[in-house]
């Protein structure tokens, strides 16, 4: 899957939500994951030391009570194994399995430990325990931590005794709070905590974002489909869409009026398998600028003309729509996560019937189930002859295919290198078919364009 820039959703709205400050009276609800990665382990101590200093930092911020959710890690497959085993891979150095306790010395990088999914889990269970000794309440989700995130920080808020704060780095948080919250309860803080810059060693200042702040500049309608367009554009579990980035997706989505009813039907539970695909498709024409009635097959012709005709070098065809059948299982995906986001829980739907399958005993997304075209086809190019293509210079020529509707001068039309319709129906009749083909000449040979897919 093609990785998206997920803050870059909300990144032009949140410059007017940022606040400089917070109520004094705050209750905190900890991203565990995040946590993780906030405190720097000392070498050359141990585990037990280590515990100590995730405890010192978490009271110290947070005061003494705080909630703390961390991610489960179950033995069932889930549609973020391959995310998981993608992080696994940035680390550079590997650790194999640590037999861990409080006296285990630290000897080991803390991202390559960490990025070890069994010296994960055996660490957070050693840090849960410490932390509720300590008097945290901890929370241990049986997968990803988000949905419980927020459960546990609508929970705190509609009981209306203060405002609620969600520590954490990940926009998925930011975007549930968003949908999830009601005028009627206690405000939420998203609080993004403190990065360190890697020039100047440095920490740059916290982001606190009120969530109420937030939905009034949002609006309760872009509020709603939010779920929807952030899994359509692309999330931990869904692929990103070639060339557009996710603000524009947002703005596109938004700001067409049909798009509303498409985005209910990919957030609705009981919706079928063919609703979610067509409401799918419908959103896609309308990321690539068309309209919610145009035909995506069309619009990605007419885009392969439009490009092949103006390219100076090899077209890419990411840049094109994609086919309707990507489109279809990325429809099915993005269902998927949003009715998880939406219900916030996982076993309503089976993604073995939502555009995964199991691989090695892990989910694994379906891109496409069609090939992309021929393998001749692949390297298929337009002229620019001013001649009559009848020679080698013609790349068309040279390449063995009839010049078609995107070749700059002569559109397939006006000169030696195409096939006539007599010629192309003695072809047919031979081999006992019958088709119905326009006056001068039929451009058949490159429907393939409409059968691409993207990653």
């Amino acid at each position: 899957m093609r990785k998206p820039d997920k803050p870059a959703i909300l990144k032009n709205v949140l410059k007017d939500v940022v606040s400089a400050g917070t109520p004094n009276n705050v209750s905190f609800v900890v991203d565990g994951g995040a946590l993780l990665q906030r405190v720097r382990w000392v070498k050359r101590t141990h585990f037990g030391d280590v515990l100590h200093q995730y405890s010192r930092y978490v009271h110290s911020r947070y005061g003494n009570s705080p909630v703390v959710v961390f991610d489960g890690y179950g033995k069932c497959p889930s549609t973020k194994d391959h995310e998981h085993a993608r992080r696994s891979l940035k680390c550079a150095t590997k650790c194999p399995d640590v037999r861990l306790d409080e006296q285990t010395p630290v000897v080991f990088d803390q991202q390559a430990f960490l990025a070890n999914s069994a010296n994960k889990e055996n660490f957070i269970q050693l840090l849960v325990s410490r932390l509720d000794q300590d008097g945290c309440r901890t929370v241990q989700s049986e997968g990803d931590a988000d949905t419980d995130i927020v459960k546990e920080a609508l929970t705190m808020a509609s009981k209306q005794e203060g405002s609620v704060a969600v520590v954490g780095d990940d926009t998925d948080l930011l975007v549930l709070l968003t949908h999830h919250l009601k005028d009627d309860m206690s405000d939420i803080w998203f609080w993004s905590e403190a990065k360190i810059s890697a020039k100047k060693s440095t920490e740059l200042p916290a982001m606190p974002i009120s969530i109420h702040s937030l939905q009034r500049k949002l609006g309760s309608t872009v509020c709603q489909q939010l779920l929807v367009v952030h899994a359509f554009g692309g999330c931990d579990t869904t692929s990103a869409i070639f060339g557009h980035g996710k603000g524009k997706i947002l703005q596109r989505i938004a700001g067409n009026e049909a798009s509303l009813a498409d985005t209910e039907v990919l957030q609705n539970l009981s919706a079928t398998t063919e609703e979610v695909a067509a409401a799918g498709t419908r959103l896609m024409a309308v990321v690539y600028g068309g309209n919610v009635s145009d035909q995506l097959h069309q619009m990605r012709y007419e885009r392969y003309c439009t490009c092949a005709a103006s390219a100076v070098c090899e077209l890419k065809v990411e840049k094109l729509p994609p086919t309707e059948r990507a489109t279809h299982f990325h429809s099915l995906q993005t269902h998927l996560q949003a009715v998880v986001w939406k219900y916030m829980r996982t076993e309503d739907l089976d993604p073995l019937q939502l555009g995964w399958y199991l691989e090695s005993g892990w989910l694994a997304p379906i891109m496409t189930d069609i090939q992309p075209a021929h393998a001749d086809m692949m390297n298929t190019v337009h002229c620019k002859c001013r001649a009559m293509c009848s020679t080698m210079s013609c790349s068309c020529h040279k390449r063995g295919h009839s010049c078609f509707s995107a070749c700059e001068y002569c559109h397939g039309n006006s000169c030696t290198n195409v096939r006539s319709v007599s010629a192309m129906q003695a072809q047919e009749d031979k081999a006992g078919c019958e088709t119905c083909l326009d006056d001068v000449l039929y451009d058949s040979d490159f429907e393939w364009v409409m059968e691409e897919t993207v990653d």
